[in-house]
């Protein structure tokens, strides 16, 4: 506090950090918005320290997450869905003392929701979210112990073969989006299956992505923009007058509601939940592979940051694995 002491002259005298802070008294102000002056400085200076891991550390997990949040996390392209997720993981854990947390309380609540039908992979997502977290915060010098969750292991995926449709399926389908009241179902879908675009990067084209026979994908998902070459009849379809948005840039309007129902009019199911626009995506790069297309051609459209996301079509090359065949050691036996 501020206060006048000794005649004339003014004096502070405040802790910094609550009472369990340093205490700091000044004397001699001679004017009471000098001393006023000096505390808020040696408040705000004191802010931009890094968190005082001398004191006894009584924050809360969510205390830590919303501290993520304010100084990395807001700057996340999925920053709303990354934060409300694990804020959700940790209230489930009902919100531990942050130094008293450690790898058994997330197994125990790992536990628990595969108990409940909860995927691998789903379970496996929020431990790198939260994983994540302390990670950042030590970079931070918001953390000051050994992240708790860096030894826990991530639960065993089985792989599985990724769908697509056949070209019958591709026909019939792109009839159905052509018979929707939506108008812009069927050019997004077609951009899909000529680029292996996801649908939101098709959906959210603008006119100057779209040039000189190539479209350029900005808005990805790993943030990476490519470029995909693309036939001038393709191009001249898609900046077609006939399919204006609303919003004077874009070129198309959202019509995923409206493929799910050309999809199911296809008499097509849906083989993974919520992943119902990614079988173009899948079509394009299986019958790339298909037809005789190089792999790492394949990583560079589809945007991929590693490799091993591509080989997952690498099975469908009609020379996969074909040595096995020529040289597998029984073609070497000397015959009697």
């Amino acid at each position: 506090m501020v206060a006048k002491k000794d005649g004339s002259l003014w004096h502070v005298d405040f802790w910094l950090g609550g009472r369990q802070g340093r205490r700091v008294r000044v004397k001699n102000f001679e004017t009471k918005a000098a001393a006023q002056r000096y505390e808020r400085e040696q408040r705000n200076s004191y802010d931009e320290r890094p968190y005082d891991f001398g004191l006894k550390d009584d924050r809360k997990m969510l205390e830590l997450l919303d501290t993520w949040y304010q100084l990395y996390g807001h700057s996340l392209k999925d920053e709303k869905y990354r934060y409300s997720r694990t804020k959700a993981v940790i209230e489930a854990m009902k919100n531990p003392m942050a130094r008293r947390f450690s790898s058994k309380h997330f197994a125990d609540y790992r536990l628990s929701r595969l108990s409940k039908g909860i995927s691998p992979e789903t379970l496996n997502h929020e431990l790198r979210y939260l994983r994540a977290v302390f990670n950042e915060l030590k970079r931070l010098d918001q953390w000051e112990k050994p992240n708790p969750l860096e030894k826990i292991r991530l639960l065993p995926v089985p792989e599985t073969d990724l769908t697509y449709l056949e070209m019958d399926q591709v026909s019939n389908l792109l009839e159905e989006c052509q018979r929707s009241r939506n108008t812009h179902t069927y050019p997004i879908a077609l951009v899909c299956l000529h680029t292996g675009a996801r649908w939101l990067e098709a959906e959210t084209l603008t006119r100057g992505q779209v040039k000189n026979g190539k479209i350029r994908f900005s808005k990805t998902k790993n943030s990476k923009s490519r470029t995909v070459p693309i036939s001038s009849e393709i191009q001249d379809f898609i900046l077609d007058s006939g399919f204006p948005g609303r919003n004077a840039d874009r070129i198309f309007d959202g019509a995923r509601g409206a493929f799910r129902s050309a999809y199911q009019r296809a008499g097509l199911s849906e083989s993974t939940p919520g992943q119902l626009t990614h079988i173009l995506r899948h079509t394009f790069a299986s019958h790339f592979i298909m037809n005789g297309g190089h792999i790492l051609t394949l990583q560079k459209i589809l945007g991929h940051g590693s490799l091993t996301m591509t080989m997952r079509y690498a099975h469908l090359s009609p020379e996969y694995l074909e040595d096995a065949i020529a040289l597998n050691p029984m073609n070497f036996m000397k015959k009697e």
